[in-house]
């Protein structure tokens, strides 16, 4: 007796939808079979780690030399009863760990390349206080003084030529930079201003994971821009309290040591 096998619609488009599926991964492997097979030219790569240098520690310097470094001691009390007791020193740096490089090259010759790069390079707030020396004693709700707080945002471009070694797994090279960088100011009234700073490039990585469509380095950047001027600014409280911070030159150099991952095609 033979047996009959009936296969519906449903079943049929099932084996469609499967062949197209082995179809599609037969060729993305052919492809990828020919591009290992083959020298690249191009690669791309994202990047973060330790960045370091840009505009926060001279601000907090210059806050600290023009007073707005206070160590700033509050007694609080409620009703004439003691609650608690706090101590605060200016000024307060925060870096932000959102910070990053992507690149695109192409290789020369055999033993050049050109880099294409750009990222976030900068991300701080730098935050100060004057306090009023004849203010009274503190409450729970304000302390008489002056603040000031500076946000810092670098965002950086650079066009590197690159000398690589024959195995194409390490380099070094140096090229035209720019700095985009915006910087906003809360006095406590808020500001911002843009500015735009050409500079130089020199970066260097070593490939310690270097296949040929698939490779991870080493990579620190050291870039110098013409240095940006924050302009003087001056904050008065509502005792008639005065403290100025000075006109600073700032960003002159920033730096990086980070870990590379790219891809070659």
């Amino acid at each position: 007796m033979k047996k009959v096998f009936v296969i519906n619609r449903a079943g049929i488009a099932s084996i469609k939808k499967i062949n197209c599926i082995t179809t599609t991964v037969l060729l993305a492997a052919s492809l990828l079979i020919q591009i290992a097979a083959t020298a690249q030219k191009n690669y791309i790569s994202i990047e973060t780690g330790s960045f370091f240098g840009g505009p926060a520690g001279k601000i907090g310097t210059q806050m600290t030399a023009c007073g707005f470094g206070d160590l700033v001691n509050a007694d609080y009390n409620l009703f004439g009863a003691d609650l608690f007791s706090t101590s605060t020193s200016y000024p307060i740096t925060i870096n932000s760990k959102t910070k990053y490089w992507l690149r695109y090259g192409r290789e020369l010759t055999g033993n050049s390349s050109v880099e294409f790069s750009m990222g976030m390079i900068h991300n701080s707030r730098v935050s100060g206080f004057s306090e009023d020396p004849e203010s009274t004693s503190p409450n729970i709700f304000y302390i008489s003084g002056n603040s000031l707080t500076f946000e810092n945002n670098i965002y950086a471009f650079s066009a590197d030529y690159i000398f690589i070694t024959k195995r194409h797994d390490a380099g070094i090279g140096a090229g035209p930079a720019l700095a985009l960088y915006k910087l906003s100011r809360f006095t406590p009234d808020a500001s911002s201003t843009s500015s735009i700073q050409p500079g130089i490039s020199t970066t260097a990585f070593w490939r310690f994971i270097n296949h040929k469509v698939f490779f991870m380095a080493l990579r620190c950047d050291a870039m110098f821009f013409v240095p940006h001027i924050i302009d003087a600014v001056s904050v008065t409280d509502e005792n008639g309290y005065k403290s100025t911070f000075p006109s600073t030159k700032v960003n002159a150099f920033n730096g990086d040591l980070n870990v590379s991952i790219g891809f070659k095609f």
